[in-house]
């Protein structure tokens, strides 16, 4: 039985299209073609009016895939908490030493070890939060050679998972809230809200196990605030 998801470069480009020309982009091809985007952008590469908040582990605000595409009015819902090193001692699970604060940038993560008790070395491969973006809005013609499904958009980043995926349904559940431009828990005894606004979209990457009032709660405040929620 062939492979379905195998590809030569001559099949990569199936079709009239409209395609970004980025170094990397047949690397790319095998998922953005099933979803038939080079057909979509024949119609349109999105439109910077539109906001999508990424409600992840955080970003970098220096990838140039990423540059002028991220907001200001991103948070970090992360709070302090401690994980034990494989090596001995402890480290952050929030990864930048601090709690809640207006900086959504994702610190180094780390990676369990194979019995999932203890945390290894700095991970190479980078964070979910970052290539979720990517994915979204990286835009076209960038010196990392990808592209985003919408050339053109504006991405609010929300942290609300701290090293390895760490997290809670509280804290995910003010990250959609304030994702959807509604009053959320800072960590310190108030709240805070995005200065820009609900998000007309708010993407979830992530999942969870068992029921969660305050997750319920918040994901019909933001649908009845106007967000679009997507979630895997």
């Amino acid at each position: 039985m062939p492979n379905p998801f195998a590809f030569s470069l001559a099949s990569t480009f199936p079709g009239a299209g409209t395609y970004p020309g980025n170094a990397l982009y047949a690397s790319q091809a095998w998922h953005y073609n099933m979803v038939g985007l080079p057909q979509a952008w024949t119609l349109t590469q999105g439109s910077n009016t539109v906001l999508v908040a990424v409600v992840d582990d955080g970003i970098s605000f220096a990838h140039p895939a990423l540059a002028g595409v991220t907001t200001n009015d991103g948070y970090d819902f992360v709070p302090v908490g401690t994980a034990t090193l494989c090596a001995g001692g402890t480290v952050s699970t929030n990864g930048d030493g601090d709690g809640p604060d207006p900086d959504p940038t994702q610190p180094s993560d780390r990676n369990f070890n194979g019995g999932g008790t203890c945390l290894q070395d700095v991970s190479a491969s980078g964070n979910h939060g970052l290539h979720v973006a990517g994915t979204i809005g990286a835009v076209r013609i960038n010196s990392s050679g990808i592209v985003g499904v919408n050339w053109q958009v504006r991405i609010r980043p929300v942290r609300v998972l701290g090293i390895h995926t760490s997290g809670t349904n509280f804290t995910v559940a003010q990250g959609i809230l304030y994702a959807a431009g509604l009053p959320a828990d800072n960590g310190a005894g108030g709240t805070v809200t995005a200065s820009g606004g609900p998000a007309r979209v708010i993407n979830l990457s992530l999942g969870g196990g068992t029921f969660s009032t305050a997750m319920s709660t918040a994901v019909a405040q933001a649908l009845a605030n106007g967000s679009l929620i997507v979630a895997s």
